[in-house]
């Protein structure tokens, strides 16, 4: 398996490794994340942002790569030495060379991936925040803003408030399939709330918008928070994928604690997709046939893990060696027996 990066923000009780993929380290249990094992999943998108996300960084400073091209390589550009920022050794990459040029372009997508993570991270605390300070809205940065205001307008549209926020930001954990995630809320959605509310209560439920309001029908659903840069953001496949198994935790972690609480029921399952200009939110199917494709993508990913390396070195099939033939021992030849009788 690869070395632990301690640097790489991860969820509580996780440990990231530099694969990327994560486990999450409850008691003596180690438990695969769900997000790790659906990498598996194609993803067509992320293909073609990686190599626009190269094109972009390349085009952003056409100057230096024309520079960078007439200079030898350095020998470092593949260097894994870390020093705090600012810190540098003899050991780095000179970041001038063509060999460190193109491994600039080359990991366009990892800076992008790590910005985007970190922006996801802290609309996630900002979420988390409302929902358990009685709405209070903490201060936050300029380049998630956009994330903060499609939450509120999500929050209006649907009439919720914090206490429709059953519960936010928990580890949760399923001990019979051995996997882990976090889940990020479960919401309660009141048909009288609002009109949008009454038409998502009616069709979870499979009512009438009518009678939803009419009998104050309510649903609670477990929700799962996206952030999204561009306008036009769609939702994929592997949203339910991913919310299919969450629904199915055996137990939720108290916050700071190893301790369990048995998950909550839920009606189902959605997706609020933060986008800049607005918040579009989903119910997803999370039904048996949902899981049971997530179960084929875990056992796949436990494979590689823990099997792949070794199922493809040559010491997993010795070749085996004649025996040597015992050496053949001379037969000695008897000794005539000694005359002990007395000399007359």
């Amino acid at each position: 398996m690869s070395l632990i990066v301690a640097d790489r923000p991860g969820p509580p009780n996780s440990i990231t490794f530099e694969s990327g993929a994560r486990i999450y380290l409850i008691g003596d249990e180690r438990y695969w994340s769900v997000t790790s094992a659906l990498k598996g999943v194609e993803k067509e998108g992320l293909v073609h942002g990686a190599g626009y996300a190269a094109a972009d960084a390349a085009l952003a400073d056409v100057t230096r790569i024309a520079v960078a091209v007439k200079v030898d390589p350095c020998g470092r550009s593949y260097s894994k030495c870390k020093h705090p920022d600012g810190d540098r050794s003899d050991c780095c990459p000179c970041w001038e060379c063509q060999t460190c040029a193109r491994r600039w372009i080359a990991e366009a997508h990892i800076r992008k991936s790590v910005r985007r993570s970190d922006e996801g991270i802290r609309a996630h605390k900002f979420v988390d925040w409302w929902a358990n300070r009685d709405g209070e809205q903490r201060g936050y940065d300029d380049d998630i803003a956009p994330y903060v205001r499609a939450f509120l307008a999500f929050i209006e549209r649907y009439g919720l408030t914090p206490e429709s926020f059953l519960v936010t930001e928990r580890t949760g954990v399923n001990k019979i399939y051995r996997y882990a995630g976090t889940l990020d809320a479960i919401i309660r959605f009141r048909a009288r709330a609002t009109p949008e509310a009454a038409k998502l209560v009616a069709r979870v439920l499979g009512i009438t918008a009518e009678a939803a309001i009419a009998t104050d029908a309510f649903v609670d659903l477990l929700v799962d928070f996206k952030t999204a840069e561009k306008i036009d953001a769609p939702f994929r496949p592997e949203h339910a994928l991913q919310t299919a198994p969450y629904r199915r935790f055996t137990g939720l972690l108290m916050k700071g604690f190893d301790d369990e609480e048995p998950m909550p029921a839920t009606n189902g399952a959605g997706i609020a997709l933060l986008r800049p200009d607005e918040a579009v939110f989903r119910p997803v199917v999370t039904d048996d046939a949902a899981f049971t494709a997530f179960l084929h993508y875990l056992r796949g990913f436990e494979w590689v893990m823990e099997h792949g390396n070794n199922a493809i070195l040559i010491a997993a099939f010795p070749l085996l060696k004649e025996p040597k033939p015992e050496p053949k021992r001379r037969a000695r030849a008897k000794k005539p027996p000694i005359d002990e009788t007395p000399a007359a």
